[in-house]
């Protein structure tokens, strides 16, 4: 349940609404206020399950996108879940810091008109569309290497800071006015420890070491990881097998094979972005198909590498990837 929900909001914190005026006018808001900032609501940008999401304006004149959280059932540790995903996604959108993911600016309790306690996260407001909704033939070879540069940017920072998104796809990119990807679900970037924790148990409980961000609850959390290796059964298997090593978890042998997995996470990532950007282009359907195999190849011998346990130097590949995309 929280994937969906998490992702039916994230997808809405840019300008570029996904429904009708009908559905997004039942609830009649015109400002926001916390402690410190009274925002004037300038529209509705989307609705999810547990909230909508707002593009505003404070008193400077500055415009944000607020979400706003709040749950309808009774179920105490539900609205618990909710209220750890976002104090989680507010202190994520503090701490990474880079142009090309989503800012967080402030968390703060409400009311809304009909009393019910609220919170609100105010975010950057991202102008723009997402990634799926580019048609093919909209990118130049120079935007979509452009565009493809900051996405592998942005994940090549949150990977040196320790962190993994594990739900990125094409709705949770967006692309600016400026043709640089944006990525807008922080909810979504996982420790690597938390990663790897849901395979390989800690001698000291997780939950009780200190963490680079609050977490989500346990179960919550471990459903999302789940769900992402569901999707990667090879890289499920190759930590399934470090897990059952008898050998010291914390050995210079493991701890490369895990670090070989990460980057594995991570480069598959930008490999698919690659691809994605590479259809959107004006391109000639067989140069397309060309540079899709030379994207392909890269991946292919960036596999090999890592399978063979060879020391690779990370930023090389990515290099290689990126060039796949510039005219020839």
């Amino acid at each position: 349940m929280f994937n969906k929900i998490i992702l039916s909001l994230v997808i809405c914190c840019f300008v570029n609404p996904l429904f009708s005026e009908e559905d997004l006018t039942s609830e009649v808001v015109k400002t926001i206020c916390s402690p410190t900032e009274c925002y004037k609501v300038k529209r509705v940008l989307g609705a999810g399950a547990f909230g909508k999401v707002y593009e505003v304006e404070n008193s400077a004149g500055e415009r944000f996108a607020i979400k706003s959280y709040h749950s309808r059932e009774d179920d105490v540790n539900a609205i618990m879940n909710l209220l750890g995903d976002t104090q989680r996604e507010y202190q994520l959108g503090q701490m990474l810091n880079h142009p090309n993911i989503i800012k967080s600016y402030d968390l703060f309790e409400s009311n809304l008109s009909d009393e019910t306690p609220t919170s609100f996260l105010v975010l950057q407001l991202v102008e723009g569309m997402p990634l799926y909704e580019n048609s093919r033939g909209l990118l130049t070879p120079e935007e979509a290497a452009k565009a493809g540069k900051s996405l592998c940017s942005a994940l090549e920072y949150a990977f040196s800071m320790g962190y993994l998104n594990l739900d990125l796809h094409s709705a949770n990119i967006m692309l600016n006015d400026q043709h640089d990807l944006m990525l807008i679900d922080l909810a979504s970037f996982f420790t690597f420890e938390e990663i790897e924790s849901f395979f390989i148990k800690p001698s000291t409980p997780l939950d009780s070491t200190v963490s680079k961000a609050p977490s989500i609850s346990l179960p919550a959390r471990e459903a999302k990881i789940k769900a992402f290796f569901d999707k990667h059964p090879k890289l499920k298997n190759r930590m399934r097998h470090l897990a059952k090593s008898p050998k010291d978890a914390s050995s210079k042998k493991t701890s490369s094979k895990l670090l070989n997995i990460r980057f594995s996470i991570c480069f598959d990532q930008m490999t698919d972005i690659c691809i994605s950007l590479l259809s959107k282009t004006t391109l000639p359907r067989e140069e397309k198909l060309n540079k899709l195999a030379e994207i392909k190849k890269v991946s292919w011998e960036y596999r090999e590498d890592l399978d063979e346990e060879i020391v690779i130097d990370f930023r090389t590949y990515v290099s290689r990837l990126l060039d796949q995309l510039n005219s020839s």
